[in-house]
């Protein structure tokens, strides 16, 4: 998390910082509080996503900019009036010529983003509505934008507290047995290849265990069924 933090938004960081250090306060005490609640759950967090981390902090940034804000009006305080216009001419002289840029960059990640919702509609809708499906990749998107049940497998490794460790040699006896039972009641199951290699060997692991047949040989999903 302190890692994210620094990676995307090194300057609230440490503006945040010196918001809280500098002529420290009751209000940026609690701010500072406030903050470390919101992002603490996150910093022990077993299962964090890839490259998702950053989603983690939106809830603690009103509490950072209004750090980062003390901080920047501190640091102006010491600044001679007459530096203080041209220093906030250089700062807006820079944002204006990153500008361009930025909405590049913004622009190409909501494309990207419209594309994989894209993605994973089509994907659910090669299922049945009362189909569950297994994929990593696309685990929130197909269960939000193509309404179809989700069987987060990777979350089937179970903890041995005297160990110490996860189990990993259990999660292919109770991955089986899970989407053996939903065969047995008859719900449809449905298996994303997402990833290279597959997430837990997971798709070795139902070919060793049920029939594995593409849907359509354009998209990889694979419907599963009891070996005959």
């Amino acid at each position: 998390m302190l890692t994210t933090l620094w990676r995307d938004l090194s300057g609230l960081t440490l503006a945040a910082l010196i918001g809280l250090v500098a002529r420290p306060c009751s209000i940026s005490m609690w701010l500072a509080l406030v903050a470390v609640t919101l992002l603490a759950p996150y910093a022990i967090y077993a299962f964090a996503a890839e490259g998702l981390n950053a989603r983690f902090v939106i809830p603690a940034l009103p509490a950072l900019f209004l750090l980062a804000g003390k901080g920047l009006t501190t640091l102006g305080a010491h600044v001679p009036r007459s530096w203080r216009n041209a220093l906030g001419g250089v700062v807006a002289i820079g944002l204006l010529i990153t500008l361009p840029a930025t909405l590049d960059t913004l622009s190409a990640h909501n494309r990207s983003a419209q594309a994989t919702i894209a993605q994973a509609r089509e994907l659910g809708t090669q299922t049945e509505p009362n189909a569950v499906m297994l994929s990593y990749a696309f685990n929130d998107l197909i269960a939000i934008y193509a309404n179809r049940s989700m069987l987060n497998y990777r979350h089937m490794v179970p903890w041995d507290r005297v160990a110490g460790r996860y189990v990993y040699e259990q999660f292919e006896e109770l991955f089986t047995a899970e989407v053996a039972r939903l065969l047995t009641a008859g719900i449809p199951v449905y298996y994303v290849l997402d990833r290279d290699p597959p997430l837990l060997d997971s798709f070795a692991i139902l070919q060793r265990h049920f029939s594995v047949q593409p849907v359509r040989s354009d998209l990889p999903v694979y419907r599963l069924s009891p070996v005959q």
